[in-house]
Parts: structure tokens; sequence; C-alpha cells
């Protein structure tokens, strides 16, 4: 069975200076990782946009209730408002390592140990994309670490799975399916007497599917209640297929499957098991875990359960599924790596190099994400900066106009509506009117008042004015 053989008081007590190399090399390991895990995140809690739609952007958050149906964070909306998003990024980071190190410490990994696995979850590509929302995903984090709390305490899995519903369906709904994984450990160590594998695993399946079901119920009815409609209405941009018929069940499963595929594979290109010393050291590891590995269907069908999760609650509509929202496939991946090898000396050494190669390998590509995202955010947010004259809150609105040419590379993101509208409200402005579209009912016919600032940008200028009612005006020419 997958069994952790050591004690992780007992290791917490032993004085470094005796510790065995193997500790010692573990321990060497989980610090780089902590290292990585800090480098690759240096830059998160001081940039000056984060995630298009986080809360900050947006003082009235009816829409996205029903868009999205996360309850709980509309009811804790102007409270997530109230803390600057740097200091929520700082939160999050914390909180989610706290988190992923207790699950660790609960499959009976020592501290070392647990200390990579969760460095290296929080540096998986779905966490570090979703990282840049951290007032939008600390709520379902600390439901979470709630239930772990449950789980230690013993409380029946039937209730945790329920009560865990209907407050993660509230927020990051895709945070839930992380939940059977904090009963993982009924299914590493050694059973009890009278305890039997299958009807436990097939417990734990259908109170999470129910738990589910349950959390899917009451955000509907929360919703008829708050906006009037049963169930969420997905926002355009999802692109989803709703399946009224077998045909289109059928093609939505294709497509899921297909998506499953393509998302795991790149997940997996980006940990760099395609190399091939990586290969050898997985094939070391089954080689020498064969005959454990054959006695751990159930631990591991719940993990295969896990990464596909999201997946198969995603077939009734097919929207985009993107990276972000896979937090549970990334995790299963890191646990299946950290489980696999098994406790022996060789097994924590394997592990542990499989681990931390890992962890560099998402280090970089975390680095590079957000760079990219500071880059592309700083650059428009200080052109705008510099262009309006004074400060941005001291207008009565901001209205834009005008696009750029789309060879430019500046177009995608000037162009992008959400992403200009946190760009602008993260300059301070309250009041901020997109009129290049016609969607905004706010916008009318510029002042026609000479610029009082100009700017270069992209293959043109933009304009600042200001009309009437103290409007500013930043209109984009070619």
């Amino acid at each position: 069975m997958l069994q952790r053989e050591h004690s992780s008081a007992n290791r917490c007590k032993t004085p470094i200076g005796s510790l065995p190399p193997a500790d010692l090399l573990v321990g060497a390991a989980a610090l780089l990782a902590v290292v990585l895990l800090l480098s690759a995140y240096a830059a998160l809690p001081g940039l000056e946009v984060f995630g298009h739609d986080e809360v900050h952007y947006y003082a009235d958050f009816n829409f996205k209730l029903g868009e999205d149906g996360r309850w709980l964070n509309f009811l804790l909306h102007d409270f997530l408002r109230s803390v600057p998003p740097g200091t929520w990024a700082c939160l999050l980071l914390a909180t989610a390592w706290v988190l992923f190190f207790r699950l660790a410490l609960s499959l009976d990994f020592d501290v070392a140990y647990a200390a990579l696995v969760a460095s290296t979850i929080l540096l998986a590509p779905p966490f570090v994309e979703q990282s840049l929302w951290p007032a939008t995903t600390i709520p379902a984090v600390i439901v979470l670490l709630f239930a772990g709390l449950l789980v230690e305490r013993g409380l029946p899995c039937s209730f945790i799975y329920l009560l865990c519903g209907i407050l993660i369906f509230g927020s990051m709904q895709g945070f839930y399916f992380l939940l059977p994984i904090f009963f993982l450990g009924q299914f590493t160590t050694p059973m009890k007497a009278g305890e039997r594998r299958w009807p436990m695993l097939i417990r734990h399946m259908s109170w999470w599917v129910v738990g589910a079901i349950t959390g899917v119920l009451v955000m509907s009815c929360i919703l008829w209640y708050k906006t009037g409609h049963f169930g969420v209405q997905p926002a355009e941009w999802r692109r989803t297929q709703p399946a009224h018929d077998l045909a289109g069940l059928t093609r939505n499963f294709l497509y899921v499957v297909d998506a499953f595929w393509r998302q795991t594979t790149q997940l997996l290109r980006v940990a760099g098991v395609n190399r091939e010393w990586f290969l050898v050291c997985v094939g070391l590891a089954t080689f020498l875990r064969s005959r454990a590995l054959l006695t751990t269907c159930h631990a591991l069908l719940l993990l295969a359960a896990v990464a596909a999760a999201f997946f198969a609650f995603s077939i009734p509509l097919a929207p985009i599924i993107q990276s972000r929202s896979l937090v549970a496939l990334s995790v299963a991946v890191v646990l299946l790596v950290a489980l696999g090898p098994g406790s022996s000396v060789t097994g924590r050494l394997l592990g542990a190099l499989l681990l931390l190669s890992i962890s560099h390998r998402f280090s970089t590509n975390g680095e590079a994400y957000i760079a990219e995202h500071k880059a592309e955010t700083s650059y428009v947010y200080n052109k705008l900066q510099e262009l309006i004259p004074g400060y941005p809150a001291g207008y009565t609105a901001i209205a834009l106009y005008g696009s750029v040419g789309d060879g430019a590379p500046e177009a995608r993101l000037f162009n992008n509506a959400p992403r200009m509208h946190s760009i602008v409200h993260a300059l301070g402005v309250r009041d901020y009117r997109d009129c290049r579209q016609g969607f905004d009912t706010r916008c009318e016919k510029m002042s026609g008042k000479s610029p009082i600032a100009t700017l270069p940008f992209a293959r043109g200028r933009l304009l600042f004015s200001v009309g009437q009612g103290n409007i500013g005006e930043v209109q984009y020419l070619e």
C-alpha cells in the first residue's frame, strides 16, 4: 500500500546534526522549493493591476452573481474590496501553502517532504494563473482549510461534503473538486479492523457527487431569490454549448475528453515529464513499487477522479475550459508523483528529486507568466497615468474612445474591454465608461474640446480632454 512509515512528530525532535543523509537531502530539496516559490511570486503583491474582473474593479457585483453564481463572494464583496489586492495576494499564498502543507502531513509525510509537496502545488500553472484573483479565490481556500479541520476531527464525510458543497459552490466552484483528497489518508494507511476499501471509496464518491448537486441547487435557489432566474446564466465569452439531446451530450462529451487530454498534456509538458531522465526515474519508481501499486488502486482511482472531476462537471454546458480552473488536476498530479515512489529511503529521495525538478520547471513558467502580465498591464497603466493630468479619481468619470489597429502589439490589451476596465479602475477612477462598442448607455459624443495632454502610443497617440461635468475623455488616434 501507499504507506508512509516515518512519523513526522519524531522527525521534528531529531537534531539536524544527527539526521540521516536522506533526510538532509529531502530538507534541502524542500528549502529550494520554497525559494523557487518565493521567486515565482515575488512580483505578485506589487502588481498595479490584477485579474481583469477582480472584486476591486467592480463596485456592483450583481452581474457576476448571475453569471457565476458566487453568492458567498457576493455577500463578502464589500469586505473583500476593503482590503488591497496586494495584501490579499500575500494572504492567499500563505493560506494556500498552509492548506496543502497540512494536507501533505495528513498523508503521513514528514515536515520537509510536506513542505516540498505544498510548494510544488502552489507553483503549478493553474494556481499561478488563479493567483491574479487573490480576493476572489481566498474564500474557497478558507473553506477548504475549515474542511481539513473537520476531517481531522473525524466528522462524517457526508456532512463535510454537503456543507462544503454549499459553501464552495458559492465561491470558486472548481475548488470543490479537491475535497476527496482530504480523505486520501484513509486509503494510504493501514486499514482498521472491519474496514473495507471498496465500500469506503464508493461512499466517498457518492457523497462527493451529492455534495456537488446540493451546492448547485442551493446556489440556484439563491440566484432565483436574488436575480429572478434559477441557475447561472453564463457570460457570452464562456461559449457554452448546452446539451439538449443525446447528440448534444455526445458532442459535449467528446469536447471535454479532448480538453482533458490537451490540458493534461500541457501540464505534464510544463512539468518536464517528457524528458528522458524524468521518465527513467518514473520507470524506476514503478519497478520498485510494482507490487505495492497493485494494492493501491483505491487511492489511485480517487486521485484520477479528482483530476477528471472538473471536466466531467463541464459536460452539460461544455464551456471554454481555462487552465486556471484546473487546480484539482494539478494537485492530483503532484500528489501522484509524491506518493508513487513510496516511503523507503530510495523512494523518498526519488520522490524529492522528481518534485524538485517539477518545482523548478513550474517556477520558471510561473515567474514568466506573472512578469508578462505585469509588463502588459503596467505599460498601459503607466501611459494613462502619465496622460491624465492630476489625480484620475478627481474626475467625475473617465471615458475611453478609439481602438488600436489589429497589427499593433498593444491592440490585444487596449482593445480588450474587460482588461481595460481593470486598468482604468486600478488608477483609482470611480466611474469608467468604455465608449468604443456602444454598450455603455452613459456614453455621449465627445465634447470636441481641444486636448490638454497628448502622448505617443502604439502607432498613434493618446489625447486627453475634459468634457462637460468634469468627465475626462481619453481618445486614441492613429
